[in-house]
């Protein structure tokens, strides 16, 4: 069964957005950079994820969400 672990992130407004772009290119490339130590491969099947663009404002200041998604709990 699939696991997929979520994140999110809560950046300040005072955080300069160079900062930000980051913080979210350094979650995204965590997809390439994670690999097995034995097999050297890739364990995250699936990452994606950015700002929040939600229109309902229940977001609580939370800014940004990344999901990613690995084949099973050991990964």
């Amino acid at each position: 069964m699939a696991i997929y672990h979520i994140v999110m992130f809560k950046f300040k407004a005072l955080l300069p957005p160079e900062e930000v772009r980051a913080a979210c290119d350094g979650m995204l490339a965590l997809g390439e950079k994670c690999v097995h130590p034995t097999t050297k491969a890739a364990y995250v099947k699936t990452l994606g994820g950015g700002e929040d663009n939600s229109p309902e404002g229940r977001q609580n200041g939370l800014t940004h969400c990344f999901i990613s998604k690995f084949e099973n709990e050991e990964d």
